[in-house]
Order: C-alpha cells, then sequence, then structure tokens
C-alpha cells in the first residue's frame, strides 16, 4: 500500500484545496485529530475523494447525506451524537460510564454487579449514525470491539436520546457469546468490510489477531468504483465496467429492459457485497470482481426465513430481493433508490406508481383510506421488522399479504401486522375481493412453503417445482440446500434434476446442486460434483469441493481436488477468527485424516470461545477417532460444566458412555438432555434402549408407556411400542 503523506491526509478532511505551502498551519491546528487518526490507529486513508469531488460535486453532495459517508467516522466532536457529559447506562451483568477528557471520548466498563474497579475504554470511531450509533474501542491484539451499549439517536419524541443495551432481555456476563469483548462483537471480523473501503482482515490464525488495514475510514467512491479514478483521468470516455459499456448504461438508466441475461444483478453487485447474508471468499473485496469470486451467499432456510420467504432474521436484501417479482422483471436497486444518496427517489406510492397501474393505488385494491397509513404500497409489500432495538428494516421480497398461511403456517402476514387485534381470519374477509391476496398461491409457491416447514411432499411436486421456469433460482437453490435435512438418502430418480442444477447457468442453482449432494450416494456424488471444481465461480467450486472430502477418487481427480481444496482451507482461514469459522477450518482438516490439526484447532476454539458448543462436540469426536477415550471424557466433563443447560451436549456425552459400555452413567446424561428438551422422540427412543439395557425390558416399557401419554402421535415411539408388544 503507497504510504500517504500529511499533504494528503489534510486534503482529506480539507476539500478545498491543500498545497504544500498551506498544511503546516493546518496541521498545527488539528494535530490531535490527525494524531488520534493515523497514529493511534495505524491505519492509513484513501486521499483520491478529492479528485472525485472536484468533477462529480453534485454526486459527492447527495453521497454526504447518505449512510455510507456516516458508516465510520473518527470520534471527535462533530461525528460523536452521545453527549458523553458523564452519563451512566445500566444492565443487570455491566454498566457503563460515559464522559470526555481533553478532547477525547471514554466509557468506563463495570462488570457484574459486585463493587469492583471498572476499566476505562477510549472511543476512538462511531459506528453509524440513525438511528443508533456505536462506539468503538481497542482491546488488544489488534481488535476494535463494540462497547454494549449503543446511543439511540433518533428524536426525544420517537423514544430517542438515550443509552441503551444491545440485548436488554438477555444475560450477557463476561465469557458469553454475546458479551462485548468476544468475537460475535468484534469489529474486524463482523462488521469491518462494509463500514470502510479498502479493508483487509489480515487475520493470523496461531496468535488470534489482526493487523487491519483500510483505504479510507468510511465509505466512499472506492466502495463502488474501485480503480475508476485512475483509469478514468486517463481516458474519461472508456468504461472500466468488467461487465462492458452495456453494464454502466444500464446502472444509470431508468427502463426495466435487461440488454443481456443478468444484467440486473451485474448492476446490483456492489450493493449486495454488504446487503447480503454472506460468507466472504476473499480477505477484502474489490466493486470490479464478481459476487460470486469473493461471497458464498446463505440462502433461505428455515431458521432465517419464513416458509414463504419473508425475512425472519437480520439476513439484509440480497435473499428477500432476489425473491421478489421486481428482481424477476429486471428491477435493480437503483430503480427505487438513488445511486449515491441511497435514499429512496419518492416518499409515497408515487414511485411505485411510475411502474405499476393507478388502478393499484385505488381502496378497491387496498381496502383503506386514501393518504392513510394503510394506503401506502410499502406497509402492504414490504412489511418492517425491528432489529438491533430500533432499527425497523423493510422487507424486500415485495410479497402479498396471505392470511391463509398465519392460519396454516403461522407466517405472519402485513394485515395482522397493523392491526395486531384482529385474526387472520379477521383479515381475509376484510381483503377487497380480486385483491392479489384472495388469488390462490400456485402449487409450486405451495410446494416451496411445505418444504420451507418440513412437511412431506411427493416426488412429482418436487420435480414440477425445480423444473419451473418461472420460479425463482434463489428459491429453487434453497429447497436444494434443504435436501439433506429432509432426507437421508436421495432416490436415483433425483440424480438427473441434480445434474440439471449444476450444469445451470444461475451460480444459485449451481451452488444448491453441490449442497444437495450431502444426500447423493457417494459414487454419484463424485460424478456429480467433478465437474463443479472447474467452476468458474469461486463460491460455486469452495462449495462443492466441501462436499467431495473424504470420498474415494481416481488418481486423475486427485490433483484437481487438492488445488480447490487449498483454496477452500484458505477461505476457511479467513474467518477462523470466529469459533464457528474456527471450526469450519477443522473440520475440513478432519475430512481430510488430518486429525492432529483437527484437533489443535479444536482445542484453539474452546480456549479461545468456551460457550462455542459446537466446538466440544467436534472434538469430542475427533477424540474418538484417534481412541482418546479418556481425553474425550474429560473435555465432556468440562463441556457440561461450562454449558448444563445444552441438550445436545448431555446427548452426545450419554452416547460416549454407551460406547463404553457404562449404562447406567448413560442414563444418567440422557435424563439431563430430557429434562431441557422433554418432547425430542429420538432422545426418548435412545433413552428407552438404553434403559432397557441396563434395568431390563419391563422397566423400559412401562417408562415409554408415561411418556407416550404425553406424545400420543408419535412414530417412533408407537414403532418401539409395537416391537415390545
Amino acid at each position: 500500500m503507497a504510504p500517504i503523506n500529511k499533504v494528503q491526509i489534510l486534503a482529506y478532511y480539507y476539500p478545498q484545496k491543500c498545497t504544500k505551502s498551506s498544511w503546516l498551519f493546518a496541521w498545527a491546528t488539528n494535530l490531535l485529530m490527525v494524531y488520534s487518526f493515523c497514529f493511534a490507529t495505524s491505519l492509513p486513508v484513501n486521499a483520491s475523494e478529492e479528485q472525485c469531488q472536484n468533477c462529480h460535486q453534485a454526486q459527492h453532495k447527495d453521497w454526504q447525506a447518505s449512510h455510507h459517508a456516516k458508516a465510520m467516522q473518527v470520534a471527535d466532536r462533530t461525528t460523536v451524537l452521545a453527549p458523553f457529559n458523564g452519563e451512566i447506562a445500566n444492565h443487570p451483568d455491566t454498566r457503563s460510564k460515559y464522559f470526555q477528557q481533553n478532547g477525547k471520548f471514554f466509557a468506563t466498563l463495570y462488570e457484574g454487579s459486585a463493587p469492583v474497579a471498572g476499566e476505562t475504554y477510549e472511543v476512538v470511531f462511531t459506528f453509524g449514525f440513525t438511528p443508533l450509533q456505536q462506539y468503538l474501542v481497542k482491546t488488544q491484539q489488534g481488535k476494535l470491539q463494540v462497547l454494549p451499549f449503543a446511543w439511540d439517536s433518533r428524536s426525544a419524541s420517537q423514544g430517542g436520546q438515550r443509552w441503551f443495551h444491545m440485548y436488554p432481555q438477555q444475560s450477557v456476563p463476561i465469557g458469553d457469546r454475546l458479551h462485548w469483548q468476544s468475537s460475535l462483537q468484534n469489529w474486524n471480523g463482523m462488521c469491518a468490510d462494509c463500514h470502510s473501503d479498502g479493508l483487509v482482515r489480515n487475520y493470523q490464525v496461531q496468535t488470534d489477531s489482526f493487523n487491519s488495514q483500510y483505504n479510507n475510514v468510511t465509505l466512499g467512491c472506492n466502495s463502488c468504483h474501485d480503480n475508476l479514478a485512475d483509469n478514468h483521468a486517463s481516458s474519461p470516455a472508456k468504461s472500466t465496467s468488467p461487465h462492458g459499456s452495456d453494464y454502466q448504461n444500464f446502472v444509470h438508466s431508468e427502463a426495466i429492459t435487461p440488454d443481456f441475461p443478468g444484467a440486473n444483478f451485474a448492476a446490483m453487485q456492489n450493493c449486495f457485497a454488504c446487503h447480503s447474508l454472506r460468507t466472504p471468499l476473499t480477505d477484502g473485496f474489490r466493486s470490479d470482481v464478481d459476487f460470486y469470486d469473493q461471497f458464498q451467499p446463505e440462502l433461505p432456510s428455515p431458521g432465517t426465513y419464513y416458509a414463504d420467504g419473508q425475512v425472519k432474521e437480520e439476513v439484509y436484501v440480497f435473499g428477500s430481493f432476489l425473491q421478489s417479482k421486481m428482481y424477476q422483471a429486471g428491477v435493480t436497486c437503483f430503480h427505487c433508490h438513488d445511486a449515491h444518496s441511497y435514499q429512496v427517489k419518492q416518499q409515497d406510492n408515487g414511485l411505485c406508481l411510475s411502474c405499476h397501474s393507478e388502478e393499484l393505488n385505488s381502496q378497491r385494491h387496498h381496502g383503506h383510506q386514501a393518504d392513510s397509513s394503510g394506503a401506502q404500497c410499502i406497509n402492504c409489500h414490504m412489511p418492517q421488522t425491528l432489529y438491533m432495538g430500533v432499527d425497523n428494516r423493510r422487507d424486500h421480497s415485495f410479497s402479498i399479504p396471505r392470511p391463509e398461511l398465519t392460519k396454516e403456517y403461522n407466517i405472519p402476514n402485513a394485515c395482522n401486522r397493523c392491526h395486531e387485534d384482529k385474526s387472520a381470519q379477521w383479515a381475509l374477509q376484510h381483503i377487497p375481493q380480486g385483491n392479489a391476496s384472495t388469488r390462490p398461491l400456485s402449487a409450486d409457491e405451495r410446494t416451496y412453503i411445505r418444504l420451507m416447514s418440513a412437511q412431506p411432499i411427493d416426488q412429482s411436486m418436487f420435480h414440477a417445482l425445480l423444473s419451473a421456469t418461472d420460479f425463482p433460482a434463489i428459491k429453487k437453490a434453497a429447497v436444494l440446500a434443504q435436501l439433506p435435512m429432509l432426507v437421508n438418502e436421495l432416490p436415483d430418480s433425483f440424480l438427473p434434476l441434480l445434474k440439471q442444477a449444476a450444469s445451470s447457468q444461475e451460480p444459485l442453482m449451481r451452488i444448491g446442486a453441490a449442497k444437495a449432494s450431502a444426500a447423493v450416494r457417494p459414487k454419484q456424488r463424485v460424478a456429480l460434483l467433478m465437474p463443479l471444481l472447474n467452476d468458474s465461480k469461486k463460491a460455486v467450486r469452495t462449495e462443492a469441493v466441501l462436499h467431495l472430502a473424504g470420498l474415494p477418487l481416481s488418481d486423475a481427480q486427485i490433483p484437481r481436488f487438492t488445488e480447490v481444496m487449498e483454496e477452500l482451507l484458505a477461505v476457511r482461514e479467513l474467518s477462523a477468527w470466529r469459533a464457528e469459522g474456527r471450526t469450519n477450518l477443522a473440520n475440513s482438516y478432519a475430512q481430510m485424516g488430518q486429525f492432529s490439526k483437527a484437533e489443535e484447532l479444536a482445542q484453539q476454539t474452546i480456549f479461545i470461545d468456551p460457550h462455542f458448543a459446537p466446538a466440544y462436540l467436534q472434538l469430542a469426536e475427533i477424540y474418538r477417532e484417534l481412541g482418546k477415550n479418556d481425553d474425550a471424557q474429560q473435555l465432556f466433563i468440562q463441556a457440561v460444566k461450562t454449558l448444563p443447560d445444552h441438550a445436545p451436549m448431555r446427548f452426545a456425552f450419554g452416547m460416549h458412555y454407551i460406547r463404553q459400555q457404562k449404562p447406567l452413567l448413560a442414563l444418567s446424561e440422557f435424563e439431563q438432555a430430557l429434562r431441557i428438551t422433554p418432547h425430542d422422540d429420538y432422545y426418548i427412543y435412545v433413552y428407552l434402549l438404553a434403559l432397557e439395557k441396563a434395568q431390563g425390558r419391563q422397566k423400559a416399557k412401562t417408562r415409554l408407556t408415561e411418556l407416550l401419554r404425553n406424545m400420543p402421535n408419535s412414530t417412533l415411539l408407537g414403532h418401539l411400542l409395537q416391537q415390545w408388544q
């Protein structure tokens, strides 16, 4: 990275021309600010923003009013919104005092309820600005952490102008995964790449440390226009887009007429880089590199989305928008949002009516008084969900309110989000006839909802859904990804469909096919996935090699497998700063038979994050593979002491005792698992088999009869009772 001189630094803060003859005075009067930024953080800035704004003043002015411009800022009196005048914020597990000293901002944190000395941290950066602002402090090993209390920057009339804890209803003691010093509250890994230009994490696995660098403290021109300034200066008329001049023209066009395949996706790749739930495939990302070469997107799943595709958890926009009819029609972010301020182009229904019929703005359609809240298109088709305590975000799947799905599947609908005191049946009866909400769902939509609700479907329905030409590719890919969770082994009749998906032009379908291969027999899986190791997209290659690990390959196949596996290992090292990533890395080594390396990584994971249960389960399995039964037992003792109410851990400990021929000890752990999860019929089934072995069938049968009273519909337990008759 080229060094930045003092004149460039000041030019960043002073947009006017900054010459060598004038820099000394400015440097002297702003020494504290520049020192805090350049030396205290050891992170350089990018001074090229001035080059852009000199010519593109209107765009720069729009950008200054955007969230991007204030995504992250050096903490000073112009950027810090909270008072920092000695306020004290309280939570059952911690309290904080906020104050200023010599022009700097500090927070003293007191952990727990006992009267212990607090630890004081300097706030070095602000994070965001509305509807909340968070604050970053340095800890150790190059880490910046987000303080546990945020400032509600809304007006007092809206309930703002106050400190609030990010997890007000939860206990978050030291060591908890949500504690502010944990990896899940770490700036370098969790947040940095979407809040600063040119961010590189530079994470070191062995030392669990960061040497993160960036080009610009916040999100500026280079976030969307990498290398544009240099190329533009030499040849202003030349398109620098990797997608060619058609792409450049499309981005700035109001017409919804994609002139090449994937045009609207290409136009939004820069947006999706941050506005998506995804795993990074590179250390930092660039706007001139393909999305699927830099990210592995998270597909819709029952844990993060409702069965119809509405957002449930904090999944951002990619997954919902790609499900929408808007996306299928060629709409992009820029048809509704300004490209530099990112604000919507109109605040009322006029924005929607720029494409849709005026008829949809009538009471015949929406059933509400004109200009009322219920008459606003976005309130019915983009319902809000509250995240981070005060941040309402709109669903971009543009779904149609379906009260009948609330009745059948407990899926929320926009009508009852407003009319909370009414039933879904009431909403259904009050929707005007002829409204899209009264039309029957398509067969494919019904199939998708059943699958995402873990309900059985017949094979013909599944085939029809995957073969549908008008069904969103991301939903088809999500269905493919769910298959291994629904069946242990797919019949051979599914293979043609998987092969078709694996050869699709849509990368999401190829990713879905790779995920579905986990339910395919090894020989067929190898045949399905080997071609994907040569895929042009890194996201597809690394997903495919993940499901090939541990399978028998021919001598001719091993070299390419090894190359792509190296790619996957490098990718997984990027995320090893958090327990999930390090566990995935350990799992990759275990799949390749490198158990010593896997053991080392699993042990490190437990040391770094002792409350991450999967790390214990993984290490216990590694010990089992290595025949280290005593080590496994000591590990389980440590695990249940740290996580006494984790049912899978108790169950795994019981299974360990079963393998050691100690059924009485196993029973004790199984009973603990059932104390925590009393209605898991598989846990009950295994417990009863252990009870039969330890105390005889009659005792086990009596206990089974008792349990069946509370679970009369359990097929598994009913089958066991028939066996014991």
